[in-house]
């Protein structure tokens, strides 16, 4: 630690790199370091940070060279980033506050998304195609993540193709070539719940619905999200040794009938 200290006073003329930038160099932090310099406390990892500061070409239309604008280069200030000017600043604030938007859940103007119910997702929102609405005739988005699903499958527009698509990103789980979405399965935007004002989970507006998907779960626990992949395992165990039991069971009855 001490021999960190003293380098923190040096400089490097053949890097031009301080002492508290060479450690955060060798610790592989540099980026981090950076970014908070400039920005202040943040949760990014080292790619990520390393990732913004490599998007500070476009945000400062190439003037912003290595962390040192093209007019400053090489001269020196006595200060950390006292050579960037305002308008410097102003635009790494800009891009700090454009990657924490795209981290941070947000909303559509047309409401919840039309597929899953949810108020709030990460990422972009992207229309619907008109044969679903809200029920007063207004149009719908879907969320990035829906969305995702609803392009894979080739964009259909018909509404029972629409829920073939929910049925798949409801459960992950696709529906067989050539069959239905279940009789009574409903995207959020037809369903009697439809509301643009959406809910906190998605696919949550129906005991039967959270059924279904449990039931798919249960005997496919790949398709269960990470945290309850070990929970849907265990029903399907505890589904087949009912199974079994109901079986040997029902043999034993057939047995005792036997003449």
């Amino acid at each position: 630690m001490a021999k960190k200290a003293n380098l923190a006073a040096e400089f490097d003329d053949w890097r031009r790199e301080c002492g508290v930038c060479a450690v955060a160099r060798e610790e592989g932090r540099l980026a981090r370091f950076m970014l908070g310099s400039l920005v202040g406390p943040h949760d990014l990892n080292e790619s990520a940070a390393s990732a913004l500061l490599a998007n500070l070409v476009t945000y400062t239309r190439g003037e912003f060279v290595g962390g040192v604008t093209s007019k400053a280069h090489g001269v020196a200030t006595g200060k950390p980033w006292r050579h960037l000017t305002d308008a410097d600043e102003s635009r790494v604030r800009k891009a700090w506050a454009d990657a924490i938007a795209d981290s941070l859940p947000n909303t559509s103007e047309r409401g919840a998304c039309g597929m899953c119910g949810r108020s709030r997702a990460l990422g972009d929102w992207y229309d619907a195609p008109h044969t679903l609405t809200w029920p007063d005739g207004s149009r719908v988005a879907f969320c990035a993540s829906c969305a995702g699903t609803w392009d894979r499958l080739g964009g259909p527009t018909f509404i029972d193709d629409l829920r073939r698509v929910g049925v798949e990103a409801a459960t992950g789980s696709p529906v067989s070539l050539g069959d239905s979405a279940p009789d009574n399965f409903r995207l959020f935007a037809e369903s009697k719940a439809a509301d643009p004002a959406g809910l906190e989970e998605p696919w949550s507006w129906s005991e039967g619905l959270t059924a279904f998907i449990e039931k798919v779960w249960t005997w496919q626990p790949d398709c269960a999200p990470a945290d309850r992949h070990d929970e849907f395992v265990q029903r399907r165990r505890d589904a087949y040794a009912a199974m079994a039991a109901q079986a040997r069971e029902t043999e034993a009855r057939q047995d005792a009938l036997a003449w």
